[in-house]
């Protein structure tokens, strides 16, 4: 991914878009967030950076991004983002969003060995209902397929059921559901887990 100064910038919003009820529960501010994706994509070690994050585009313009990894690929980079965040000592006075960042991740689906995940999706406003979010997951699928994986799989916001029907639309279906609560803050993060059967 060969990205200009503005494309790198429509990329962190798109990612921002991606993830932002798992960042609205683990940190406090929007620049705390914004903080947090832009060191780990600067040090390549998050899961939208490549090779792991792709990009749609039409006439040169970034409409759209997705990520996705398979099981051994995603764990070495959720290690690599955590051996980094520990370097930048981002979490020395952040302590709660540290604590909030574990206990989201018991919210998220266990990714199987043969599983391909979707780790995001996104497409700009102007651009959705216009089969970018379409052609991402074919592209998905087809890269999964061509790993050998037999199932797709991801996770959506249990409040966004525009993105869940989407999904659906798509063939996935629901296989759990997954939430955590922060007594502190009276935040709740709650995800729907879905897949998708490959060939």
């Amino acid at each position: 991914m060969n990205l200009g100064p503005e494309d790198r910038e429509v990329l962190l919003d798109l990612q921002r878009q991606a993830s932002e009820p798992y960042s609205a529960f683990v940190f406090d501010t929007d620049a705390d967030a914004d903080e947090f994706w832009r060191l780990l994509f600067e040090r390549g070690v998050v899961e939208f950076s490549p090779p792991h994050g792709r990009l749609a585009r039409e006439g040169g313009r970034i409409v759209g991004m997705m990520a996705c990894l398979g099981q051994r690929e995603l764990r070495a980079m959720r290690l690599r983002s955590a051996a980094e965040l520990g370097k930048a000592a981002f979490f020395r006075a952040r302590a709660d969003a540290q604590r909030r960042m574990q206990m989201a991740g018991r919210a998220l689906i266990t990714v199987q060995p043969a599983d391909y995940y979707l780790s995001r999706l996104a497409v700009i406003a102007d651009r959705r209902r216009h089969g970018v979010g379409g052609r991402l997951i074919a592209e998905f699928e087809a890269e999964g397929r061509r790993r050998g994986c037999t199932r797709l799989t991801l996770e959506v916001s249990a409040d966004n059921p525009a993105a869940l029907r989407f999904y659906e639309s798509c063939g996935f279906v629901q296989i759990g559901r997954s939430a955590v609560g922060d007594a502190a803050t009276g935040r709740k993060l709650e995800y729907l887990h879905m897949a998708k059967p490959i060939a």
